[in-house]
C-alpha cells in the first residue's frame, strides 16, 4: 500500500499539469496529502481551494479543512467549517455528523438531534448518524425513540454492530425487552462484535 502511495500522488500531479483549470484534481491530491498524514501539504491545497469562488465542492472541501482544524485541537474553527460545509453544495452527510458529534461532546443535544437527523436522510447507510441520533435521544432519556431508531438502522443495514450493540443495551436495560436484548446481542457476537458501541466511547 505504501508503494501506491507515491504513484497516485504523481498522477494526481500529472493530471493537475495536463488540465489546470480543472480544480478537483487539487481537491483530490489535498485528500491524498489528508490521508498520508502530511497535514500542511493539505492544508495549503485545500486553503488555495477555498479562495477560488468556482470551486464545485464546497461542501466537501470545508469539511476536510473542519477535520484538520481537529486534528489540530482547535475546536471552535473546526465549528465553523462544519457549519460552512452544511450550507454548502453539494449537500453530504458528514460534516453534519461532525458537527452533531462535536454539540453531542458539549451535551447540547438539541442542536445535534437536526444535524443527525438531516444527516441520515441524505445518507440512510451512514453509521455514524444513526449512532449519533440515537445517543442523543438515549441522552434525553427518550429510550423507545432510540430504539426504532437503531431497530430501523439495522433492519437496512444488518452488518452494523455499533448499532446492534447500541440497540440491544436500551432493550435490556431501559426498555425491560431482557429476551429481545439478548439476541440482538448474540447475533452481534455472531458477527464478530467485540466492544461498545462508537458513540458510547
Amino acid at each position: 500500500q505504501t508503494c501506491a502511495l507515491p504513484i497516485l500522488e504523481n498522477k494526481l500531479k500529472g493530471f493537475i499539469a495536463k488540465y489546470p483549470e480543472e480544480k478537483r484534481g487539487v481537491f483530490l491530491l489535498g485528500v491524498h496529502y489528508m490521508r498520508a498524514k502530511r497535514k500542511e501539504l493539505a492544508n495549503h491545497f485545500f486553503m488555495t481551494l477555498e479562495k477560488d469562488a468556482k470551486f464545485p465542492w464546497k461542501s466537501l472541501l470545508y469539511n476536510n479543512l473542519g477535520m484538520l482544524s481537529l486534528q489540530d485541537r482547535e475546536r471552535e474553527k473546526a465549528m465553523s467549517y462544519f457549519e460552512k460545509a452544511i450550507t454548502s453544495e453539494p449537500a453530504i452527510a458528514a460534516p453534519r455528523v461532525n458537527l452533531g458529534a462535536l454539540y453531542l461532546q458539549s451535551k447540547s443535544y438539541k442542536d445535534a438531534l437536526p444535524l443527525f437527523q438531516k444527516a441520515l436522510e441524505l445518507d440512510s447507510g451512514f453509521e455514524d448518524a444513526a449512532l449519533g441520533l440515537g445517543s442523543c435521544l438515549e441522552s434525553q432519556g427518550k429510550f423507545d425513540e432510540a430504539h426504532k431508531v437503531y431497530a430501523r438502522f439495522a433492519e437496512n443495514n444488518p452488518d452494523s454492530l455499533a448499532v446492534l450493540y447500541n440497540d440491544a443495551t436500551i432493550l435490556g436495560k431501559h426498555l425491560g425487552k431482557r429476551e429481545e436484548a439478548s439476541e440482538l446481542m448474540l447475533r452481534y457476537i455472531q458477527r464478530g462484535g467485540k466492544e461498545t458501541a462508537k458513540a458510547h466511547e
